[in-house]
């Protein structure tokens, strides 16, 4: 899970800065994601260097004015534009395909590591794939600006798979653990609607995800 201590304006950028004692590796890992993300011309910051701050690790960002699109739909209303928005996004990394990031299944496995060994047989029968995948696609990590341009953040679980995969992880995100209100069920239906997929093509992943997102949350 990644923690942030702060962040820190430097002009027109911005400085994601971990918690003392968080490991090199998986910010070394967002920051190479990063870098893919924008060779690729995808609507998301520029991303300028990984520092040490302190005996804390950073990587600096472009700064991104605006909200994130979750309170764009409160403040506006508008839903089905706000969808349209996500899955456009969405769609645009999903049709590219990079062997050099790390596979879904090995970032699963890295998350869960020795916890549930068990769980290492289900993630080996899902399918391969190379197609980008943000791996934590939600509203809350696309920024909307007074002038509706839109950007995506937060590449921490940057990977490659099959497309399904990520429209998974979000429907699992979106949805919650909980009961399910009537409007955001709608709005979930809508979402599947757009990507042209139904639940039940999602429902291979749903498991290894679920197991993935609690140890996520710890």
């Amino acid at each position: 899970k990644v923690s942030l201590g702060s962040n820190e304006n430097i002009d027109e950028k911005i400085l994601k800065l971990f918690i003392e004692e968080y490991p090199k590796d998986p910010v070394e890992r967002e920051f190479n994601n990063a870098k893919v993300m924008e060779g690729f011309n995808l609507p998301v910051p520029a991303c300028y260097e990984m520092i040490e701050k302190g005996g804390r690790f950073g990587i600096v960002y472009e700064k991104v004015p605006g909200v994130d699109l979750y309170n764009y739909l409160v403040r506006t209303g508008e839903f089905q534009k706000g969808l349209e928005i996500l899955v456009g996004f969405q769609k645009l990394i999903l049709e590219k395909e990079c062997a050099d990031l790390m596979s879904y299944k090995d970032f699963i496995k890295l998350v869960i590591g020795d916890r549930d060994p068990a769980a290492f047989e289900k993630i080996d029968r899902l399918p391969d794939g190379n197609n980008v995948c943000h791996g934590d696609f939600h509203p809350f990590n696309v920024l909307v600006d007074d002038e509706e341009n839109a950007k995506v953040i937060d590449f921490m679980n940057v990977c490659r798979g099959p497309k399904l995969y990520d429209i998974a992880r979000s429907y699992f995100l979106m949805r919650g653990d909980g009961p399910v209100d009537p409007q955001v069920e709608t709005l979930l239906q809508a979402y599947l609607q757009l990507h042209g997929v139904t639940v039940a093509d999602l429902e291979p992943f749903f498991e290894v995800i679920g197991i993935c997102h609690k140890w996520e949350m710890l």
